[in-house]
């Protein structure tokens, strides 16, 4: 082979279509565990109440947005099943950890579509316009080891990793959020205060001071001779009866043996 033969093998070589690996499910992919596949964040004040609140004021600043941006004769900027997909997100969110882990098929289910529109939404909601960096989140692809029956081991595609990313929200969307928060935020705290107030301002009356409800109240025992009475003048033979067996079975005489 001459060199000129060598050298068109080499630039054949360089510029033809490489084949996939083996594993591709390892390409732009992280170990489930490693600190590059940890991408969760708490966004409240560490507090889970305070971290629904967060979500909440999200979903409902997204469903604004979505109507407000609707474009004459264009319709809708976003697909049909975007805030579904967003909202099965916010269902699958850890509050204590902000760990975000759902699968495709479980956010398709969640949403009522199908796995292609899940990815979609993601997909839209992780970069919103090309030349601009804004988003609503952003994702990691995982991959995990599965040990085979040789004592080996292939890599195994796992779920994404999704967090929220209010640094790359669209300013006007952002500002509407942190309005609407705030408020909700303000909101619970006075309802907070006033339940303490009312709390402090209940007074309790000390023990011992109220009447006992026994046998030597009495009130008690007028309202029990008053019922007595009431049921010797509609039932005279069955109480009377009633009575004498009490009495029997108390002191084991009877009152006819009894003696004056």
């Amino acid at each position: 082979m001459s060199a000129v033969s060598l050298g068109q093998t080499a630039v054949v070589a360089q510029f033809a279509p490489k084949k996939r690996t083996f594993q591709p499910v390892r390409r732009n992919s992280y170990e489930v565990g490693s600190h590059r596949a940890k991408v969760s964040r708490i966004h409240g004040r560490g507090d889970v109440n305070d971290e629904g609140r967060w979500y909440r004021t999200f979903l409902e600043t997204l469903d604004e947005w979505i109507v407000e941006t609707r474009e004459p004769g264009k319709g809708i900027i976003v697909p049909f099943f975007f805030s579904r997909v967003m909202a099965a997100l916010v269902r699958s969110a850890d509050w204590k950890t902000g760990d975000i882990e759902p699968s495709l098929v479980g956010l398709a289910l969640m949403a009522g579509c199908c796995k292609q529109t899940v990815v979609d939404c993601i997909q839209l909601a992780n970069v919103l316009e090309a030349d601009k960096d804004f988003g609503f989140l952003s994702y990691v692809r995982r991959c995990e080891r599965a040990e085979d029956e040789d004592g080996g081991f292939q890599w195994k595609q796992a779920t994404n990793a999704y967090t929220f990313t209010p640094e790359r929200w669209p300013q006007k969307f952002y500002d509407r959020f942190q309005e609407k928060l705030k408020l909700k935020r303000r909101r619970s705290a006075d309802m907070h205060q006033k339940a303490l107030e009312r709390a402090s301002a209940k007074t309790f009356a000390p023990l011992g001071l109220d009447e006992p409800k026994t046998a030597t109240s009495p009130k008690l025992k007028a309202v029990r001779a008053a019922l007595e009475r009431c049921q010797e003048a509609a039932f005279p033979s069955v109480i009377s009866a009633h009575c004498e067996s009490t009495e029997q079975a108390d002191t084991g005489i009877s009152p006819k043996d009894r003696k004056e």
